[in-house]
């Protein structure tokens, strides 16, 4: 389901909170105009935005 160490990233898509694991967002943030998103086990598919905003806690 999760990965190595199971961290958490909150990213605001489309005002949809999601939550990515470090090393995805890592790969997400390198695209524009993919549309993905994983919420743990389950696929959900938003329209990336460029003006995502990583929550730093």
């Amino acid at each position: 389901m999760s990965t190595s160490d199971g961290s958490k990233l909150l990213v605001w898509f489309n005002q949809a909170k999601c939550y990515f694991d470090l090393h995805e967002i890592h790969e997400i943030s390198k695209l524009r105009d993919a549309r993905i998103c994983l919420m743990g086990s389950a696929q959900i598919w938003l329209q990336l935005e460029e003006k995502s905003k990583p929550f730093e806690g």
